[in-house]
């Protein structure tokens, strides 16, 4: 193999490496925390003062799954959301389960893509931990009393551009975790791709 090919290989491994790079939270305001994927988030093993916020997966391909919101706005009250997406994903949790006499959180998390749809009915939720769930975390998939339900209620959520507003009320004891996983779409930053046109110019090399 030449020096040229190895160059290429090299490079593309790079790239792979780094792909997920982009796929993270780039800040967070109020009570909200940024948070390393934790061992569970089930009931009683995740509570805090804050919202809690972690990257999942990245760079996720899926066909049509189920979702509550697809498209930027305010969204409150008992008005059931619902949309279909597909296409290729990074995933991202925020959990809150309040210590005890902690019923309510505000705050928001930004990311560095953009968003594309936001998942917080717990049907919706079980259907898509096995897909972008983050590895070697317990998700409370199929806990009656797991995140909103059908309708946010007084729970409100503010979706505009990269960034989620959150201000949401537990239910202790019969609904203590609220959950939201929100998708992003990855975009190559310009070295990626810069990456991406020199291996394919050097392979193309090789090939003559």
């Amino acid at each position: 193999m030449s020096r040229s090919s190895l160059v290429a290989l090299s490079l593309l491994a790079s790239l792979s490496l780094v792909s997920g790079a982009g796929a993270a939270i780039q800040s967070v305001a109020g009570q909200a925390v940024p948070i390393f994927p934790p061992p569970s988030c089930a009931p009683g093993m995740l509570t805090s003062f804050n919202a809690q916020a972690w990257n999942e997966q990245v760079n996720v391909t899926t066909g049509p799954i189920k979702v509550n919101l697809t498209s930027p706005g305010f969204y409150t009250g008992n008005a059931a959301n619902f949309g279909i997406v597909a296409g290729t994903f990074d995933s991202h949790m925020i959990h809150f389960e309040g210590i005890p006499g902690q019923f309510n959180v505000s705050g928001s998390v930004t990311f560095v893509d953009p968003i594309v749809a936001v998942i917080y009915e717990n049907t919706y939720l079980d259907g898509t931990d096995a897909i972008f769930g983050s590895f070697g975390t317990v998700y409370p998939t199929s806990n009656p009393n797991r995140s909103l339900g059908g309708v946010l209620g007084n729970n409100s959520l503010n979706w505009v551009g990269n960034t989620l507003s959150f201000n949401l009320f537990t239910m202790a004891p019969g609904n203590p975790v609220i959950q939201l996983r929100v998708l992003t779409h990855p975009v190559p930053g310009p070295g990626s791709l810069a990456l991406l046109g020199l291996g394919g110019v050097l392979a193309g090399r090789r090939r003559r």
